[in-house]
């Protein structure tokens, strides 16, 4: 065998033996992201001065985030949530019914998944 293939190999094998802690490692920083978005919404509720309850309610994950991003074009009105629920594939009417905002919020959850923004799942 040549040098260069033994070190190939070699080398082949020493990642190989990284791929399960690399794995951890990558469930380890999700878990810290997870774990800093959430502390940080919960730091803007307690400053905010009002009882909010960003992960169960659609309007209060919202305003928190406004409040966080005020240069972001976050619209918690019935307009606004009107549009978001049709930016989330929502069928039918949006009217603002406590069963539609409570799939609002879970699919919004997933959707931010989706671009790895994880907030800790409704409890």
């Amino acid at each position: 065998m040549r040098i260069l293939d033994s070190l190939i190999e070699a080398f082949r094998d020493i990642i190989g033996e990284m791929k399960e802690p690399i794995g951890e490692i990558k469930e380890r920083i999700e878990e810290r992201k997870r774990e800093h978005l959430a502390k940080r919404l919960d730091q803007q509720v307690a400053s905010a001065g009002e009882a909010r309850d960003w992960r169960h309610s659609i309007v209060d994950l919202i305003k928190t985030a406004k409040e966080i991003f005020p240069k972001a074009q976050l619209d918690y009105s019935r307009v606004g949530l009107k549009q978001l629920a049709g930016e989330l594939g929502y069928k039918g009417d949006y009217t603002g019914t406590a069963e539609q905002n409570i799939w609002m919020h879970d699919e919004l959850l997933k959707r931010l998944a989706d671009h790895n923004i994880c907030l800790p799942p409704r409890v």
